[in-house]
């Protein structure tokens, strides 16, 4: 069972290699290449795919959202009553109200969301 620490910790650390990742790509793309700056890189693209994957086996839920007028129907992590949609707490202050789970997402839902993307 994970934690909602736990999945938080994993989170920022998600968030920090991959901020790692693209800087030692940038020296590398200046020819500041050495062979540690390379054994570097490949630790922490090793790291990332880790963390990606960890995060891929977590359980999921399907729920039905709105974000102001529009309605969204999406597949999430639950951890205990919260919900994460791309490793983000789905929260009135990020702008998601009235978060309800539903068996499914149909094919109907998903082209009620491609209508309504039309108006916007």
């Amino acid at each position: 069972m994970t934690t909602l620490k736990e999945f938080n910790q994993k989170s920022k650390q998600l968030g920090q290699v991959k901020n790692k990742i693209s800087k030692l790509e940038k020296l590398i793309r200046m020819g500041e290449n050495t062979l540690s700056t390379d054994f570097y890189l490949d630790f922490c693209e090793k790291l990332k795919d880790r963390l990606e994957k960890w995060f891929d086996e977590l359980k999921t839920v399907f729920v039905q959202a709105w974000i102001g007028s529009r309605k969204y129907y999406r597949e999430v992590v639950k951890i205990g009553k919260s919900y994460f949609n791309n490793r983000e707490k789905m929260t009135k202050s990020n702008g998601w109200h009235c978060v309800t789970e539903i068996p499914e997402i149909t094919e109907k839902m998903r082209n009620e969301m491609i209508s309504d993307s039309y108006y916007y």
